[in-house]
């Protein structure tokens, strides 16, 4: 919702949906001269044709899902199955180390997938801060549905790929050789239909069980911290689990790649059904396109121009100033030990990918566009000044059914929402870094608020999770009931 700006793109959009009205104007003698007299004369829409034009750059999926980068077994059914009940899996989660509203330290089998994408729309009921197994999150879970398109995962763009989330999701419950262990115990069948043989070295009454230690994560490799269990193992076996863990990441894609959301009553008009939007819904489209200048950033086929932007999300009390893209993400890409160009292992560029060398150029070219030339050889990346408190342009489709908003959950309202924006985002100080320039107030009423309100919850579209749901005897169980976060941060 910053500046506004016209598409180039001719759809075929205004067209269409002038057919019926040049006929009349044949019959009754006018020369219908161009589409835009078309559209002064008739019509109970009355947009423009430059409005249709930007109308039609923000139909919802109006592109093909996209293929996966990084994994040739997207889009295998089987694989996505297994997924379905890996995501809804608490059982492998291993002891709390933080108290809070969905565990107490110490306590085992509370969290999985679900956990922190727990609502219909697969988003996090939480305000503000999520508690996963080890850590309390700083950032409200984004939606699952429609993830397909997006080509960074997380507020931060932390993760490459849907393949590369997969890889690192997973830590929050267990570690590598907990799922390991579990994934035999439990999903031994599943897997090895997919995959390779698991070793019999996981059981637990293998002779050489001692290979593989119950639990454990790569340490950091920095001298004088003592080696993990996983360290203490032979580089053969530890290649072993860095497989499982990536076989595990594939299904963990396959599965959220068909939550695809269609037919909202956006969509349903755009493709010719003028009764699929309330008055008050056209008039708040109108601003969406217009003076709200929400097709800034809000575009595409995800209603998002997934790009990053500092939009003044005040720090909530209690918490340090979140740094958002200039942060996590260039720690994680570029480990600051290794040196530039050095990505990683679990990456669209690491020996696990289908395409290391697709996901190699990516990095390549995200390090230098995001980073500071020339890129450190100790500290790695140093962000740009703009990125710094910036945040990805989050998805609209759903957006009605998918609150807390923004990255801390902070805002519990569309309503409240669209006054940050009115407003030009946050007061100075309130937030890490710098606002973007484009960020101003709009000036909108309060009907005019109402109206844009109402445009967005058109763009809910019809829920389409699989039916599959697993074999008789391990059902997909139902979604858990909806959790506060503690009063206190920790």
């Amino acid at each position: 919702m910053f500046g506004h700006f016209f598409g180039n793109e001719e759809g075929p959009l205004a067209i269409r949906r002038m057919s019926s009205r040049t006929s009349l104007a044949a019959t009754t003698g006018f020369i219908v001269l161009s589409l835009s007299a078309c559209h002064a004369i008739s019509g109970d829409d009355g947009f423009s044709d430059e409005e249709w034009k930007e109308i039609k750059r923000i139909e919802p999926l109006s592109t093909p899902r996209p293929d996966s980068l990084f994994n040739r077994m997207a889009d295998d059914e089987e694989l996505a199955r297994f997924g379905q009940a890996l995501f809804f899996e608490t059982d492998l989660a291993e002891p709390s180390r933080t108290d809070g509203p969905r565990a107490k330290i110490g306590e085992a089998g509370k969290f999985g997938c679900v956990t922190c994408h727990d609502t219909k729309y697969f988003t996090d009921s939480s305000m503000v801060i999520s508690q996963g197994g080890d850590r309390y999150e700083q950032h409200n879970s984004p939606t699952l549905t429609n993830v397909a398109y997006w080509d960074w995962y997380l507020w931060m763009g932390l993760f490459d790929s849907l393949f590369m989330h997969g890889n690192y999701g997973t830590g929050q419950e267990a570690s590598p050789l907990g799922y390991a262990h579990y994934i035999y115990k439990k999903y031994k069948v599943e897997y090895e239909r997919l995959f390779e043989p698991l070793p019999a070295a996981l059981a637990d009454d293998s002779p050489e069980k001692d290979r593989f230690p119950p639990v454990g994560s790569p340490g950091p490799g920095i001298p004088g911290v003592p080696p993990t269990p996983y360290d203490t193992m032979t580089d053969a076996d530890k290649v072993t689990i860095d497989k499982i863990r990536a076989n595990v990441a594939r299904a963990f894609e396959a599965y959220p790649r068909r939550l695809i959301t269609r037919n909202s009553p956006f969509e349903n008009y755009i493709h010719g059904d003028e009764q699929a939007l309330s008055p008050e819904q056209k008039r708040g489209l109108r601003l969406f396109i217009g003076k709200a200048a929400c097709t800034d950033c809000h575009n595409g086929p995800l209603l998002s121009d997934q790009k990053f932007h500092n939009i003044g999300i005040p720090t909530p009390f209690g918490q340090m100033p979140d740094t958002g893209r200039a942060g996590i993400l260039f720690l994680q890409f570029i480990p600051p030990d290794l040196g530039p160009g050095t990505w990683n292992a679990f990456s669209g560029a690491g020996p696990y990918s289908d395409n290391p060398a697709l996901g190699k150029d990516r990095l390549d070219a995200l390090q230098a566009r995001d980073c500071v030339q020339p890129v450190d050889p100790v500290k790695g990346c140093v962000a740009r000044d703009e990125l710094v408190g910036a945040f990805r342009t989050p998805t609209l489709l759903n957006i009605a059914e998918t609150a807390p908003y923004f990255h801390t959950g902070g805002a519990k309202t569309l309503e409240e929402v669209v006054r940050h924006y009115n407003q030009g985002g946050g007061a100075p100080g309130t937030f890490a870094g710098t606002k973007s320039a484009r960020l101003r107030p709009l000036g909108l009423t309060n009907e005019e608020i109402s109206d844009l309100v109402a445009f967005l919850t058109s763009l809910t579209g019809e829920f389409a999770e699989p039916s599959f749901a697993g074999p008789p005897e391990n059902p997909k169980p139902p979604l858990p009931p909806a959790m506060m976060p503690p009063s206190v941060n920790p």
